[in-house]
């Protein structure tokens, strides 16, 4: 099945001072684990809250910023991926719109090198 993530219909996230945010889970993983999409309309933005588990969040369209606990702004763009630990605090945003791909799981060892 295609998936155009592009053009998802999901729910609102409007919770820690989100803006032009939609959510739409793809795929459950089982207890603590899922994987879902956010699409980020212009001037988007997902509020600085916890993780509830790791998370590897992955831009598949647009561009725009992130940063966790005490980092540093970053500029993220397609293709980079950025990893939050459980707990962590994080934050990201667009100016322009973009789609992320997020995969949620208790596996401590998310996006450690192999």
């Amino acid at each position: 099945m295609k998936l155009d993530l592009a053009n998802l219909t999901g729910v609102t996230v409007d919770r820690f001072g989100s803006q032009a945010a939609t959510y739409l889970r793809i795929a459950d993983m089982g207890p603590g684990g899922a994987v879902g999409v956010i699409h980020l309309g212009p001037q988007g933005r997902v509020g600085l809250h916890p993780a509830p588990v790791p998370q590897l969040m992955v831009v598949a369209a647009g561009s725009g910023y992130a940063h966790g606990e005490g980092e540093a702004v970053e500029r993220i763009g397609l293709g980079d991926a950025v990893v939050w630990a459980s707990g962590e605090e994080h934050e990201t945003w667009t100016d322009g719109g973009m789609v992320l791909l997020i995969v949620e799981t208790d596996d401590p060892n998310l996006g450690a090198a192999h």
